[in-house]
């Protein structure tokens, strides 16, 4: 236990370093494991804890190392701590809102402490598969399994390949600045486009003074212009009838909660007494996921909407639906109000 605690001391003071060029993304984080081994090693299945450090020199790519530590016993030599090292390779897969699929593998070498038949190491490959959950840019959970083959491995009489699986939960915080190879890395809002100058102010000249004129001839009798027709009337223009925002659509939902149905019981009343009235459905959504994903969660959120609508008695004739994704933001999307501000549903009342 006094390993990993300087281990990860140690790992807290090179990571600023690393991490202040924000060239690579650096993490740092804690878990702990439930360990099962094969049943022919004669050795316990335990639980344990340990540390990792990871690089990212590539987008969605990290280098990690590992240490940790499991309390075990043996059927031939009594108590033992199984303390394992590993170096992996790890890629990441974004699959929607701030959830990431991970998978990857490396090598792995074990130490058993206090073992008095002089077989203390044993090494192999391993693999690992999980999850990684971004809480925020800082912050992310973690789950997976990892799997050890050993192969010969000394806690077996015969020297034969084991399998040793590994159960681990655990948090880790990204260090010294953003990063964009971070796995949970959210580029910043594009700058809006700068003003146009305004345009110069002519100067007045004063014009010269007219020269004198001959004497006008005599008018001509006038000429009466045919009268033209009036310009038609300009088109009506669209108007907002309602807005569903913040708690209305969860994060990286397009359910409509409680007290949104109770609103839109109030439109469709309205609409269903107006017959002449056609509506538009425009979703929208935040930053957090991929434009694609973003569009397709948009067109979802009003669908719902317009269902409801249906529902209540509205004709789906008099009923359109458009997404825009992230494209149109009312709100900065840096801040948890912003994104909330940014789900929403927009209710256009068109000629």
């Amino acid at each position: 236990m006094q390993r990993i605690i300087r281990m990860a001391a140690l790992l807290l003071l090179a990571a600023p370093a690393l991490g202040a060029q924000r060239v690579v993304a650096t993490e740092l984080g804690v878990f702990g494991q439930f360990t099962k081994y094969d049943n022919f090693t004669g050795l316990k299945n335990g639980m344990g804890l340990g540390a990792r450090f990871g690089v990212y020199p590539f987008h969605n790519f990290a280098i990690e190392y590992e240490f940790d530590a499991t309390s075990t016993k043996s059927s031939r030599v009594g108590n033992l701590t199984a303390l394992n090292n590993r170096f992996d390779a790890i890629f990441y897969f974004p699959v929607g809102g701030r959830l990431r699929l991970l998978a990857g593998g490396g090598w792995t070498g074990t130490q058993y402490h206090s073992d008095t038949t002089l077989n203390q190491f044993d090494s192999g490959a391993n693999a690992v598969v999980g999850a990684k959950y971004c809480f925020s840019e800082n912050w992310a959970g973690r789950a997976d399994l990892n799997a050890d083959f050993k192969d010969p491995s000394d806690q077996t009489t015969s020297g034969q390949r084991t399998r040793t699986y590994n159960v681990r939960v655990g948090f880790s915080r990204f260090l010294g600045g953003k990063a964009k190879n971070s796995p949970c890395y959210e580029a910043p809002a594009p700058a809006p486009a700068p003003a146009p100058a305004p345009a110069p102010v002519p100067v007045a000249v004063p014009a010269p003074a007219p020269a004198p004129v001959a004497p006008a001839p005599p008018p001509a009798p006038a000429f009466v212009p045919a009268p033209q027709p009036a310009p038609p009337p300009p088109a009506p223009a669209r108007r907002e009838l309602l807005t569903l925002r913040g708690a209305d659509f969860a994060f990286d939902k397009f359910n409509l909660s409680a007290v949104a149905k109770d609103t839109l019981q109030k439109s469709a009343a309205t609409l269903v007494a107006h017959p002449e009235v056609k509506v538009e459905i425009q979703g929208h959504t935040d930053s957090v996921g991929t434009e694609p994903y973003n569009q397709r969660l948009s067109e979802r959120r009003a669908n719902s909407v317009k269902a409801y609508l249906v529902a209540l008695g509205v004709p789906a004739s008099r009923i359109t639906t458009r997404g825009f994704g992230e494209t149109q933001p009312v709100a900065d999307n840096k801040t948890a109000a912003g994104r909330a501000e940014n789900r929403r549903v927009v209710i256009i009342a068109i000629p």
